[in-house]
């Protein structure tokens, strides 16, 4: 029974490698894309990435410690703690005495972080681009955060995550209005989907890389 477990464990991980992997290869052409974004960073974008961050997890925290079965995730009806069906599997293997299992994490984070880039674009060009207006923006707000529940994270946390999509569309549509009167209409939209993707890019690198290492320290 042991051992049935432990391939499925191994198996969970690398279901979770290969989702992230997939999405880097999908993209070898335009690698260049990665350090495209990852230039933009900048001190006071992390502040402000950092406190976005602090809001959510409070939220969602708030949300699910008084508002009943907010914690729960689809997740919760496979594992009692719950978490994300692509980092949860990670996680457990860090704790795993088979060298198979231990050596997945290290190669998830790595091959997440250099993702993130292309996943956030992809995000973003699809809740963001082309929603120039606030009613449709708060409606792409509402589906950014909810279609995270498909990872199976609590709901509570998926509401949260609304929080970050009216962020990122603000950025998105302030960008926008600053571009469109002196460039090109195609332009204007193109830049403001990479800044919107590199505040995305950026909360995404800062969470997962603190999940996974306390996840991996105190769990």
């Amino acid at each position: 029974m042991n051992t049935v477990y432990i391939i499925l464990q191994l198996l969970a991980a690398g279901f979770a490698v290969y989702t992230v992997s997939s999405e880097l290869y999908r993209n070898k052409k335009e690698l260049p894309f990665i350090w495209e974004i990852w230039k933009r960073f900048r001190f006071w974008m992390f502040i402000q990435v950092f406190i976005l961050i602090v809001i959510v997890f409070t939220v969602a925290i708030f949300l699910g410690n008084h508002i009943p079965y907010l914690h729960y995730g689809w997740l919760h009806l496979i594992l009692e703690k719950g978490g994300s069906i692509i980092t949860t599997p990670i996680a457990a293997g860090a704790h795993s005495p088979h060298i198979m299992l231990r050596i997945l994490p290290p190669i998830f984070l790595f091959t997440l972080l250099v993702s993130v880039p292309f996943l956030a674009n992809g995000e973003e060009r699809i809740f963001r681009k082309g929603y120039h207006t606030w009613g449709k923006m708060i409606r792409q707000s509402i589906r950014f955060g909810l279609v995270h529940l498909i990872a199976g994270i609590p709901i509570s946390l998926g509401i949260a995550l609304i929080i970050p999509g009216l962020f990122f569309a603000h950025k998105y549509q302030s960008t926008y209005k600053k571009l469109a009167p002196i460039m090109d209409k195609k332009a204007a939209i193109n830049e403001a989907v990479l800044v919107s993707t590199t505040y995305h890019t950026l909360m995404n690198t800062i969470t997962i890389t603190y999940l996974l290492v306390l996840t991996a320290l105190y769990i």
